[in-house]
């Protein structure tokens, strides 16, 4: 497991009271967070997430947890985008990518080409789950 933006920071404050000493926690528009102690500032960018090159994220994704490890993750996050408006962004991805598309429903899509694989899963809230391997 690589990292997962705001868990890493929550674990960098807790380390920190730990010690003794607070720090200011701030989640980001874009899913990353910044945290700030005694005029030291540390910011990991949302957009960052670790992913395969065949992986977008939609404009607007808000991250929530970005996993990968192994040539294989998992990203979670936000859009103001309807799914069926996320799912058409990563057809049009995925076929630009060279990936043929196995099954899209309204709430999901499948594509590969050979061991690379994309799983976009868009639903209730707005909220996206994007699995890849390769």
């Amino acid at each position: 497991m690589k990292w997962r933006a705001p868990r890493f920071a929550l674990l960098l404050a807790l380390l920190l009271a730990g010690c003794g000493q607070s720090a200011t926690v701030t989640e980001g528009k874009d899913g990353g967070v910044t945290v700030e102690k005694d005029g030291t500032t540390v910011s990991v960018n949302g957009k960052d997430c670790a992913r395969a090159s065949f992986v977008p994220l939609y404009a607007d994704a808000k991250i929530t947890t970005c996993v990968a490890e192994n040539k294989r993750g998992t990203v979670i996050y936000t859009s103001a985008a309807t799914p069926g408006a996320v799912l058409a962004w990563y057809r049009a991805a995925a076929e630009k990518a060279g990936l043929k598309v196995n099954l899209q429903t309204d709430m999901n899509l499948s594509a590969s080409e050979g061991k690379r694989t994309l799983m976009v899963m868009a639903g209730p809230g707005n909220q996206v789950t994007v699995n890849w391997g390769e």
